[in-house]
């Protein structure tokens, strides 16, 4: 990591810091910076420790940086995490392996759907980003194992794009703060589902499959499918 990648994440925390629409709204201390490497980061360790930081090993794959520093940071060297134990950690790569990113899909399953709205779609978005090359690889394979169904295509972004538009527009028309909260939500609701849906199908799942995958009847399924042909 060089030394001015750090200095523009700190300035993006910095902007966050002072996006907050009230005086000191966001504070200091909630904000943490986390840098996130494959490899032991050695030359800004040892910038930081320089400078006067203290970068301390706090457990394998996780330095903490304390010291003369804004906000709290931390480094992430992904090569160092566990796979099991920091499977979301250890997935922030882009050389993620097709194991990983089962444990990934599977762990991300087991969340709740706010959860899956608040830390799932987001991280599985990152991943999918980092490593679109090889995942599209892995889509043209003609054997492709079960663990990558749920690869998050291209048009996962696309459908929740719309799927936003369409909520929001609902809830306007209904006029109250209220219906246009709720449009929102069930936009977003309803293009995850639909991203999961086009996900599986890209990797040749039938309708029954992902109905089991994504906790939707045949029917529901069939229609999503037949919307995108």
């Amino acid at each position: 990591m060089e030394i001015d990648a750090f200095y523009k994440v700190l300035a993006y925390a910095i902007l966050y810091k002072i996006s907050h629409e009230k005086e000191d709204g966001y504070k200091v201390e909630e904000i943490t910076i986390t840098l996130v490497r494959q490899r032991y980061p050695s030359k800004l360790i040892k910038y930081l420790r320089n400078r006067g930081c203290s970068v301390d090993r706090i457990y394998p794959g996780v330095y903490y940086v304390i010291g003369n520093v804004l906000f709290a940071v931390q480094i992430i060297v992904s090569k160092e995490l566990g796979d099991k134990e920091n499977i979301w950690l250890h997935s922030l790569r882009n050389d993620i392996t097709r194991d990983t990113y089962q444990e990934l899909l599977d762990s991300i399953e087991e969340l709740d759907d706010r959860q899956k709205e608040l830390y799932g779609d987001a991280v599985l978005q990152v991943v999918t980003v980092a490593n679109k090359g090889q995942i599209a690889i892995w889509k043209e394979e003609s054997n492709m194992c079960e663990a990558l169904a749920e690869i998050m295509a291209p048009e996962i972004e696309a459908w929740q794009e719309k799927a936003r538009e369409k909520g929001l527009a609902e809830g306007r028309a209904e006029g109250r703060a209220e219906g246009r909260a709720e449009g929102r939500a069930e936009g977003r609701a309803e293009g995850r589902a639909e991203g999961r849906v086009l996900a599986y199908a890209d990797v040749g799942l039938s309708a029954e499959e992902i109905a089991n995958k994504v906790a939707l009847s045949v029917e529901e399924v069939e229609r999503i499918l037949e919307k995108e042909d």
